[in-house]
């Protein structure tokens, strides 16, 4: 398989990743709902998203580590996949924060809410601590709950899990590299035990091992462990059971300490690479390639990073009586939060057709080239 082998099945779990957090978010939209509280479970959903990660760039670091070129290669393709959105959001939030409160259709829309006076837009990050992906070692940032750009914590994670990854890979021998991933896995927990025992307060804590990286790297490294196992594992006998058990035990450990224990991350990180290796071995293979779902999974950069600010922003009791919604208020957020979901997506999908589709197409050409390099030199007689 090459570096850039399409696995459709994952596209099938971005798609539910992708639709963990985002129900969990619509979660704040419908709090009138007791019975929809279990929408706060979607959080894993990231750890989905990291353990995602750091399978493919560890597989894709593996197969091409003795090549030429290898970190230009590399950091080039991932800045052409993240930057290009990244920067166009981050920069069109700020205008947002800066322009719309000067308008006098929200200052009247402000004036009548509640919810809008309580929870202004804001943006606590300095905009070159965004521009650097460091907004969650940024601590005005990394504890706070009421920021626009608060979602790209993510991303952040990733960024710096691409800074190290790519040396460690290419200098470090398989079996060292193995042990370090299994010390990760084994420190993290212990790491955040940590944090509880300083006696912070309950949100304070939450913030500290959700967002600062050294504290959430299970996902990834599991991801990777599995990225560099998976053949050993494939051949043993009932790996697809075995699977199943580690989901199984996963999802019980995550219904008995919850989402804000010290073993959550660990526990998701497990739920996390069962679902890979599912997906990749063939098991339930119709709901993986499900295409709602590999749709999602499709425009599921685009819609994580978008999606937050328009559930922000469709909040307000007010906004629902300026545009006729009056009545059962439980009737009201539910259909506020499909109006939320859909548009989401439908901004999504333009976002992926244009301003991603125009970066991936330049590198996947570049991508192209290279590889048409390493052909010739190869066989330079031209015959494939």
């Amino acid at each position: 398989m090459s570096s850039t082998a399409h696995i459709k099945s994952l596209d099938g779990v971005r798609g539910i990743a992708i639709l963990a957090v985002v129900l969990c978010h619509a979660g704040a939209i419908v709090k009138d709902i007791p019975q929809l509280s279990f929408l706060g479970l979607g959080t894993m959903g990231v750890d989905l998203f990291f353990a995602l990660s750091g399978f493919l760039i560890t597989s894709i670091l593996i197969r091409e580590r003795e090549q030429p070129k290898y970190f230009r290669n590399f950091y080039y393709r991932r800045a052409m996949r993240i930057w290009p959105l990244y920067y166009t959001y981050i920069l069109f939030m700020y205008g947002i924060v800066r322009n719309l409160p000067r308008l006098g259709a929200f200052q009247h829309l402000v004036a009548h809410s509640a919810y809008l006076q309580e929870h202004p837009l804001t943006i606590v990050t300095p905009l070159p601590v965004s521009l650097l992906f460091a907004q969650n070692l940024w601590v005005p940032s990394l504890f706070c709950f009421r920021d626009l750009t608060s979602i790209t914590w993510s991303l952040c994670i990733e960024e710096q899990f691409y800074l190290f990854w790519p040396v460690a890979v290419r200098f470090l021998s398989q079996r060292f590299f193995t042990i370090l991933l299994f010390a990760i896995l084994i420190a993290s927990p212990f790491l955040r035990l940590l944090v509880f025992a300083h006696g912070f307060d309950g949100a304070t804590q939450w913030q500290t091992v959700y967002r600062f990286p050294f504290f959430h790297f299970d996902a990834i490294a599991a991801g990777s462990l599995f990225a560099i196992l998976r053949p050993k594992l494939e051949a043993r006998r009932n790996s697809k059971t075995k699977l199943c058990a580690a989901l199984a035990v996963s999802v019980l450990v995550l219904c008995v300490v919850g989402t804000a224990s010290a073993w959550s991350f660990s526990a998701a990180a497990l739920m996390s690479v069962s679902l890979i290796g599912l997906a990749l071995s063939g098991v339930g293979r119709r709901v993986w390639e499900w295409r709602p779902l590999t749709f999602l999974g499709f425009i599921s950069y685009g819609l994580y990073l978008i999606h937050p600010t328009i559930f922000d922003l469709l909040q307000s009791r007010t906004l629902y009586r300026m545009v006729g919604l009056n009545g059962n208020i439980e009737v009201i957020e539910v259909i506020m939060a499909l109006f939320a979901i859909v548009l989401s997506i439908g901004i999504a999908t333009l976002s992926r057709c244009t301003v991603e589709a125009f970066f991936l197409g330049i590198k996947d050409r570049r991508s192209r080239g290279e590889r048409e390099k390493l052909l010739l030199m190869a066989d330079p007689s031209g015959v494939r």
